[in-house]
C-alpha cells in the first residue's frame, strides 16, 4: 500500500486554483441550487453558470485519471451535467503536449443568487 498525503485549502476554491498540483480527486460539495448558504443560488436553473470558471479551471488541472466527485441535487447535476461533459478529459488538454494554458485565479467575491 503507498501512502499519500494531500492538501485541504480551507478558504475559497478560486483563490487556490492557480496553485493545485494536477489532482487525482476533485470533490465538488455545493453550489446546490437551493438558496442553502450565502451564494448559493435560490434555484438550479443558472448552477451551469454558477460553475463555469470552476468547470474550466477543475479541467485545466485535470489529469486524465482525475476523478470528480461532484455532489449536488438531482436537479443540480441534470442542470450542470453537459457543462461537465463538454469540459471531459477529451476538451480540457490533459494529453496536449507544448505550452500549457495561462493559469489565471479567479477572484469573485460573491455569486448571483
Amino acid at each position: 500500500m503507498v501512502a499519500r498525503t494531500g492538501t485541504l485549502h480551507a478558504g475559497r476554491a478560486e483563490e487556490v486554483y492557480c496553485q493545485w498540483p494536477a489532482p487525482d480527486l476533485i470533490v465538488s460539495d455545493g453550489a446546490y441550487g437551493v438558496g442553502g448558504f450565502p451564494g448559493d443560488p435560490r434555484t438550479p436553473e443558472r448552477l451551469d453558470h454558477w460553475y463555469a470558471e470552476h468547470v474550466a479551471a477543475w479541467s485545466m488541472h485535470a489529469k486524465a485519471a482525475t476523478t470528480l466527485w461532484f455532489w449536488n441535487t438531482e436537479i443540480g447535476w441534470a442542470t450542470v451535467h453537459p457543462l461537465l461533459a463538454a469540459n471531459g478529459p477529451a476538451r480540457n488538454g490533459c494529453e496536449r503536449s507544448g505550452s500549457e494554458p495561462e493559469c489565471r485565479c479567479i477572484r469573485r467575491t460573491r455569486h448571483a443568487a
